[in-house]
């Protein structure tokens, strides 16, 4: 899964009304940086890193703008509720 597709998935479910806390995304932010440091280098990996990634990073953190605590699916306030 890509970037797009990634933050599109996150906006569906938020819409959708699930309660989710958060996602697994390392391949979707990152998969094309791989190819970039494969076919042109560290300087270019990190001009890759530094443009495209933080990019990536915000518009999936845009999306988890509705996503839950993961303490909250347990019906707790925070998270030192759960260890009392």
């Amino acid at each position: 899964m890509g970037s797009a597709q990634l933050v599109e998935s996150l906006h569906w479910a938020a819409e959708a009304g699930v309660n989710f806390c958060g996602v697994s995304s390392g391949r979707g932010i990152w998969g094309d940086g791989a190819a970039t440091y494969g076919k042109r280098g560290v300087a270019a990996f990190e001009e890759w890193l530094e443009e495209e990634a933080v990019k990536r990073i915000d518009a999936a953190n845009a999306a988890l703008a509705n996503a839950g605590s993961w303490y909250s699916f347990y019906g707790a306030d925070d998270p030192q509720a759960l260890l009392d």
